[in-house]
């Protein structure tokens, strides 16, 4: 059978122009998404609302560190949750009490989508870009991998929504698969980026008691 040259070649000057632009979006999907999952480390604080107003207490604190993700936006990272409440003693002095205070291991996925480039003011929520995710909070990381599933060591399954020019991640509980210290329902963090009154700093001072004396560098 021959080859009708003519044919073929005017197949191939048709496919070419198809492979290289699906070949450029699927690039350009991988840079962007990339560029994107760089931003998501670092570290993250917020106030939260008492879990016992009964208690009195003054001051919640939600301190996370993402500390690295992948290529599909799998991330690891730990979190602080703490809860103080200030007390005026006789003589005219503060006490601060530690009410709650717990340390926490955290697993999660982000889904990152390309948008059209255009202005965004940062301070302006509707009009930041969002991606969605899951957060989980597991109760160790040494589970046997070969025996038990993931889904086993899960404490608490929250729905993550990250406001990328705001650089602020929101956590609302959907799921409680096992009973642990509580948590609040829902959690706003804004991520540390290095200003005087950044609110990671002031929820460290302010929710924890002694916070430095946690870790060597603060």
């Amino acid at each position: 059978m021959e080859i009708d040259i003519y044919k073929t070649a005017a197949l191939i000057s048709i496919a070419t122009p198809i492979v290289l632009g699906v070949w450029f979006a699927i690039t350009r999907k991988s840079h962007l998404s990339e560029t994107y999952y760089q931003e998501i480390t670092g570290s993250y604080g917020g106030f939260t609302e008492a879990i016992d107003a009964n208690i009195g207490v003054d001051h919640g604190g939600f301190l996370l560190r993402i500390i690295n993700i992948d290529s599909n936006g799998y991330f690891l990272g730990e979190f602080d949750f703490g809860e103080s409440k200030t007390s005026v003693l006789s003589n005219h002095q503060f006490a601060t009490q530690q009410m709650r205070d717990g340390i926490y291991i955290c697993l999660g996925q982000i889904d990152h989508q390309i948008y059209t480039s255009e202005d965004r003011h940062p301070m302006k929520a509707y009009e930041n870009r969002t991606y969605t995710g899951k957060f989980y909070v597991v109760d160790r990381l040494d589970f046997q991998f070969k025996s038990y599933n993931f889904e086993n060591y899960i404490q608490l399954e929250y729905d993550l929504v990250h406001y990328r020019e705001m650089k602020v991640i929101e956590l609302k509980l959907v799921k409680t698969h096992r009973e642990i210290s509580q948590l609040p329902a829902e959690i706003t963090v804004h991520k540390k980026i290095g200003l005087t009154n950044d609110v990671y700093d002031m929820v460290q001072w302010s929710a924890f008691n002694n916070f430095k004396n946690r870790y060597a560098q603060g």
